[in-house]
């Protein structure tokens, strides 16, 4: 089956002086000044059968649930009146180099300080305005899936939780000296193949977007869109360089002399390491390009959104201590 696919990258308008940052949590992590600016990429995937699915990502740290209402009035409003929610997917690459202030909740807007407007706004915009983009571009095209492995001695990624690593009984014990192979190395890759057009892609790696630490100033999309800007100068299409499973994996060496090996990388040097680090995923990104893919997507495009409270989630005895029939509990916030 061929689908309707379309593509689109649009900015994100959010630069305000003196707005703090989201991501650190530090009062003093605030905005002067644009090093890089903010985007967003889109794509729409119709299979001509009533199916659709709209997937988003955005170079900021996470997407709000005020940012996901906004974005899906704006939709309704002016693309598809009866557009269902279950269709779209907003997800971001996990800067903490971009302003915050555009979640409805206290406690991420401590530090910012406040709800930010502008903001908000922008980042709305700057989303909506790439699904219009992929929604007036579609053409004919197929999808299909890749996965890459990536050589753990690239240097992307480090595990920071060794103990907590092999903590899990499935994994085989790991020396802090070897913490680049407590990661999952793939790059799971969807391929986007457009009539007319070079391919584009969707990456999933994990790798926190945290090259750039909590004394800048400066709005940068971090590793990750360092990545995306390389892989579309290279190829033409457009690239999307979202998260996997980033918990606990740092673009940081971590391990014996950790904190002497990263003596000097500050200030300017941070942003320097971030575009190496983007590079290096980017480069990997095309190797995953090149490979003979896994299988090819056939449809129809069906779709579910699940709403979880968390506060009452059974939880297994092995997780426990054999105590039956937990649950987790409601929320709370400590200080030590």
């Amino acid at each position: 089956m061929q689908f309707l696919i379309g593509a689109g990258k649009s900015p994100i308008k959010c630069f305000k002086k003196d707005v703090g940052m989201m991501g650190y949590g530090m009062s003093g992590n605030t905005v002067d000044d644009l090093s890089k600016e903010l985007s967003v990429r889109s794509f729409w995937m119709e299979d001509g059968q009533g199916g659709r699915f709209v997937y988003s990502c955005a170079e900021i740290c996470f997407i709000t649930p005020a940012v996901r209402r906004e974005v899906m009035s704006k939709i309704r409003n002016e693309i598809i009146s009866d557009f269902d929610e279950s269709c779209l997917m907003l997800s971001a690459q996990h800067t903490h180099s971009g302003p915050g202030g555009y979640s409805e909740y206290a406690l991420y807007n401590f530090t910012i300080p406040g709800f930010r407007r502008d903001v908000f706004t922008g980042i709305v915009d700057g989303i909506f305005n790439s699904i219009q983009a992929a929604y007036k571009s579609r053409a004919a095209g197929s999808l299909e899936l890749i996965e890459h492995s990536i050589d753990a001695a690239t240097g992307i990624a480090w595990n920071r939780s060794i103990e907590a690593y092999n903590s899990n009984p499935e994994n085989e014990p790991i020396s802090d000296r070897e913490s680049h192979l407590a990661i999952d190395n793939r790059m799971r890759m969807l391929r986007i193949n457009r009539q007319n057009g070079p391919c584009d892609q969707i990456n999933w790696f994990g790798v926190h977007a945290t090259c750039i630490g909590k004394s800048n100033h400066s709005i940068s999309f971090d590793n990750k869109g360092f990545a995306a800007a390389h892989f579309e100068n290279m190829n033409g299409g457009i690239g999307v360089f979202a998260q996997g499973l980033a918990g606990d994996v740092s673009p940081y060496y971590h391990g014996p002399e950790d904190v002497k090996k990263r003596k000097g990388i500050n200030g300017e040097n941070e942003h320097v390491y971030a575009e190496t680090n983007g590079i290096k995923q980017a480069d990997e990104a095309m190797k995953a390009l090149s490979i003979e893919p896994s299988f090819e997507l056939k449809g129809p495009i069906e779709t579910e959104l699940v709403y979880c409270d968390f506060s009452n989630i059974q939880v297994s005895e092995e997780f426990s201590h054999g105590l039956p029939n937990a649950k987790t509990g409601g929320a709370c916030h400590g200080v030590s």
